[in-house]
């Protein structure tokens, strides 16, 4: 989740990492063919710790709870294969995993194996590099975890990895998933950004998990339009929004999010390719009895 930043090395970093994001889109790799890693993240803060800080430091301290102070409390991840001959993507695997399966270090474990089980894959994420990227890190060096290759770099932005809230921005204003989402006419978040929180420390993990599966929904289909506009795989247009979504809802039948919010959604985009197909057709036809 990106937060706002407004200080001018925020402002600086900014343009840089805009820069290499259209440097990331635009840079040569095996063309139609490419796999991805869409990943989101849910955190908890660590008060308690916080606090020691703030009294240890003072006046000094920092009074917003910051990146160090994150807990992962969810995490989900999609790979997704974009075949080189153009058919429909292929979602190898979808998991979400939160507090009910373990600590933050074990849901990272379980990250850092999908990567390594694709070593060739691009991570992909909305504002990854804001937040998720630090805190994944930091896991990995207090638990004595080793990075997947992918997640090395210590640039802020590397050709091993993408960031659509930059991608998607280049020196433009940066905003929100939802908020790009909703422009689009992609079904985005299960509950408001600001909610999320307050349902975690409830211990409401139904909601956590409907939100950070939303949020890599919207993500992958962010990202298919994204590789397809810059010519990276084939443009399939509303067939691949169909494919994908059918992907998650098999996955996860009992999600209301992908069931009911996005229902009248994929009939849609079912609807635009159908008669995208039939108008194509009709063209055909034409052209023949011209002929």
């Amino acid at each position: 989740m990106f937060h706002d930043l407004k200080d001018a090395d925020t402002l600086s970093l900014t343009a840089l990492l805009a820069d290499q994001a259209s440097r990331f889109c635009n840079a040569p790799r095996d063309q139609n063919a490419m796999t991805i890693v869409v990943n989101d993240w849910e955190y908890l803060y660590d008060t308690v710790r916080h606090d020691q800080y703030r009294r240890s430091e003072g006046e000094g301290a920092e009074r917003k709870i910051r990146w160090p102070f994150h807990r992962i409390v969810a995490g989900a991840w999609a790979i997704i294969d974009f075949p080189a001959d153009g058919a429909l993507p292929i979602v190898r695997r979808i998991e979400v995993l939160d507090s009910r399966v373990g600590d933050e270090v074990e849901i990272v474990e379980r990250f850092f194996a999908a990567l390594g089980n694709h070593p060739n894959a691009v991570p992909v994420s909305w504002g990854g590099e804001f937040k998720d990227l630090q805190v994944l890190r930091m896991v990995a060096s207090v638990h004595g975890l080793r990075l997947p290759r992918a997640l090395r770099m210590l640039s802020p932005f590397s050709f091993d990895r993408a960031d659509l809230n930059m991608a998607t921005a280049t020196k433009g204003h940066l905003v929100h998933l939802p908020e790009y989402a909703m422009a689009c006419g992609i079904p985005t978040k299960a509950v408001s950004s600001k909610d999320i929180g307050p349902a975690a420390l409830a211990g409401d993990w139904y909601t956590v998990h409907e939100q950070v599966l939303s949020d890599i929904f919207t993500t992958s289909i962010s990202a298919a339009r994204q590789l397809a506009s810059q010519g990276i795989v084939c443009p399939i247009g509303p067939r691949c929004d169909a494919a994908i979504l059918d992907a998650f809802v098999e996955a996860f039948p009992e999600s209301q999010f992908l069931t009911v919010s996005c229902g009248g959604w994929a009939a849609h985009r079912r609807s635009v390719s159908a008669g995208k197909l039939i108008s194509a057709a009709s063209q055909r036809d034409n052209f023949n009895a011209a002929a």
